[in-house]
C-alpha cells in the first residue's frame, strides 16, 4: 500500500513538472516572438522614436536568448544590425540639428536683409550682431556694419548714433582680414561690396580714421589722435582712397592744430620773457641781475625747443597738405575754391617751416610741391622730431624735417 503510494505520488509530480515545464517553454517562445516583432516593426522606421524602440527590443533579445543554442542565428544578426540602426539614428539626429541651425541661420539672414532694404539701421545692427555671434568669421556682415555710420555722418545734419557701432565692426573687418579671411563679395548689397581686399581695407580704415577724426574727435583728443593711423593705413592700400584728399587733409590738420598748439604757449612764455626782460633792465642790483637773466636764459632755451618742435609739427602738416593739394589738382571734380583752401595753407606752411629768404619763393614752393608724391609719408606712429637749424641752412625742401 505504501509502495502505491509512492508510486502514484512520484507520478503525479511528474505530470506537474511536466506541465510546468510545457507553460515555461510557451511563455518564452511568446517572448521572443514579442520581442522580435517589437524589432522587425520598428528597425526600417524613418521615426528615430520607433528605431530606438527596435534597438532596446533587440537589446533584451540578446539578453534573454543570448545563451540558446536554438537562438544563435537571430542573436547574432541582432548584435550585427544594432550598430548600424545606432549609428543612423545619431547620423539623423545630427542632420535634422543641422537642418534647424540652417534654418535659424537663414531666417537671420532674411531678417538681415529686410531690415538693411528698410534702413532700419537698429535692426540691422542688432541681427548682425546675432549673425557674428553665430557665425564669428562672417567678413561680408562685418564690412556692411562697418559701412553704415559713415554714409549716416556725412548727411546734413550728420547723424552720429552708429559711430561706435561702425567703428567697432570696421576694425573687426580690419582684424578679420589679417587673419586670412577673404570673400567673394567682401560686403553686401552693392552699395557696400568693395572691389578687394586690399579695397575693403583701405576703406575700413578710412571709415574708422575719418569717425574718429571729424566726429568722436570733436570731443575726445585721444581719438583724434587714434584717427591718424587709420588715415595713414587708407592711403597705403591700392585703392581709391589713396587718392582722396580729404584723408591726408585731415592728416595735415592734426599737425597744424599741433604746432598752433605749441606757437600759442610760445606765445605765453614770450611774454613772461618780456616781463623779466624789463624787469632785469630796470635792476640797478647786480646779484638780481644775474638771477633774472639766469631766467631769461632759461626762458630762451625753452623758446628754441618750442620753435624746433613747431617746425617739426608744421613739416608734417606741410607734407601732408601739399598731398592733398596735388591731388584734389589732378581731380577735375574738385572745386576750384578746394583747391585755393589747400594752397594758401601750403604756402602758409612752407612759409613758417623754412625761415631763409632763399626759400620763400614761388620756385621753392613748386619744387616742394613737385616732388610731395614722389617721397614716402610720414608714419604718424614715428616720434616727431625736433627741427634744430642755423640761421645759414639753406637745405632743400625735399630733404629737411622728419623724413
Amino acid at each position: 500500500m505504501k509502495t502505491f503510494f509512492r508510486a502514484l505520488t512520484l507520478g503525479i509530480l511528474m505530470v506537474v513538472l511536466t506541465g510546468g515545464l510545457v507553460t515555461a517553454t510557451h511563455a518564452q517562445d511568446d517572448d521572443k516572438e514579442t520581442l522580435y516583432a517589437k524589432y522587425t516593426d520598428n528597425y526600417a522606421s524613418p521615426e528615430i522614436a520607433k528605431r530606438r524602440i527596435a534597438v532596446q527590443a533587440a537589446k533584451e533579445y540578446i539578453e534573454k536568448f543570448g545563451n540558446n543554442a536554438d537562438d544563435k542565428e537571430i542573436v547574432d544578426y541582432l548584435k550585427g544590425a544594432i550598430p548600424a540602426i545606432e549609428k543612423g539614428i545619431e547620423d539623423q539626429l545630427e542632420q535634422e540639428k543641422a537642418a534647424a541651425e540652417n534654418a535659424k541661420k537663414q531666417a537671420r539672414y532674411n531678417r538681415f536683409d529686410t531690415s538693411f532694404k528698410a534702413k532700419n539701421w537698429d535692426a540691422t545692427y542688432q541681427v548682425g550682431e546675432e549673425i557674428l555671434s553665430a557665425e564669428p568669421k562672417m567678413l561680408d556682415v562685418a564690412i556692411v556694419l562697418g559701412s553704415i555710420g559713415f554714409d549716416e555722418i556725412v548727411k546734413t545734419p550728420p547723424n552720429d548714433k552708429y559711430n561706435d557701432a561702425t567703428i567697432k565692426y570696421a576694425k573687426r573687418a580690419l582684424e578679420l582680414m589679417a587673419s586670412g579671411a577673404t570673400s567673394t563679395n567682401y560686403g553686401a548689397f552693392g552699395i557696400y561690396e568693395y572691389k578687394s581686399a586690399d579695397e575693403a581695407k583701405a576703406w575700413m580704415n578710412y571709415i574708422t580714421g575719418m569717425i574718429l577724426y571729424h566726429r568722436d574727435g570733436k570731443t575726445d583728443a585721444t581719438k583724434k589722435k587714434e584717427s591718424l593711423n587709420y588715415l595713414y593705413a587708407s592711403t597705403q592700400s591700392k585703392s581709391d582712397r589713396k587718392d582722396e584728399p580729404r584723408t591726408y587733409e585731415s592728416i595735415g590738420q592734426w599737425y597744424f592744430n599741433e604746432a598752433s598748439t605749441l606757437v600759442a604757449k610760445r606765445n605765453v612764455i614770450l611774454t613772461e620773457s618780456k616781463a623779466l626782460i624789463k624787469k632785469r633792465n630796470d635792476s640797478n642790483v647786480k646779484a638780481e641781475q644775474d638771477d633774472l637773466d639766469a631766467q631769461i636764459d632759461a626762458i630762451e632755451a625753452r623758446i628754441d625747443d618750442s620753435v624746433a618742435l613747431e617746425k617739426a609739427y608744421a613739416d608734417r602738416a606741410l607734407d601732408a597738405y601739399a598731398r592733398a593739394y596735388s591731388l584734389a589738382k589732378a581731380n577735375p571734380k574738385e572745386t576750384a575754391e578746394y583747391k585755393d583752401g589747400l594752397m594758401k595753407a601750403v604756402n602758409a606752411l612752407y612759409n613758417f617751416r623754412y625761415v631763409e629768404p632763399a626759400m620763400k619763393t614761388p620756385a621753392q614752393i613748386n619744387t616742394y610741391l613737385a616732388g610731395v608724391m614722389t617721397r614716402p609719408m610720414p608714419h604718424p606712429a614715428t616720434a616727431v622730431t625736433p627741427v634744430v637749424e642755423t640761421p645759414a641752412n639753406t637745405t632743400a625742401p625735399a630733404k629737411t624735417g622728419n623724413r
